[in-house]
């Protein structure tokens, strides 16, 4: 759907990287998630062209970071993490930073919090619900990452 409108045409051995980036260029309008899929897909695709040796290089294949590589955590250690809370201190966001390190919640699913979601006497926080925004429907409610998983009825 996004590659092929631009580059379908075109015989493998005549794509060239500046052309993946132009193509990675015009996917702005396309959510971060997306783009990255999108990106993937064609350096996975162009490396499979390369390995069955139908192109002799990857011209999505540099070092060059796909698209969405921006919007993808970074793991901290302990002292990063004690670094980065004691940074917030005294700031107005602390206590979400704070609630976000040490839950290892997902920012999607911070958002959808509601206050029935905190028990203060068990001293217990659910996470029932991520909020997501798609381009097809906007902001919407799902099923956080674990749950939707493990309600999924593929075997495997």
């Amino acid at each position: 759907m996004h590659v092929m409108p631009k580059l379908g045409d075109r015989l493998l051995q005549q794509i060239k990287p500046h052309e993946v980036n132009l193509l990675y260029a015009q996917m702005t309008s396309l959510a971060p998630r997306t783009r990255h899929h999108v990106a993937t897909v064609l350096k996975s695709c162009l490396q499979a062209a390369m390995d069955s040796k139908l192109i002799a290089s990857n011209p999505a294949g540099g070092k060059r970071p796909s698209p969405g590589d921006a919007e993808v955590g970074q793991a901290l250690d302990q002292d990063q993490l004690a670094a980065l809370v004691e940074g917030f201190r005294g700031s107005t966001l602390f206590e979400i930073v704070c609630v976000l390190t040490f839950t290892g919640m997902r920012r999607g699913e911070a958002l959808a919090l509601r206050w029935t979601d905190f028990d203060a006497a068990n001293k217990t926080l659910r996470i029932d619900r991520a909020l997501e925004y798609t381009q097809k429907y906007g902001l919407q409610f799902k099923l956080p990452k674990k749950r939707a998983r493990a309600s999924d009825d593929r075997p495997g």
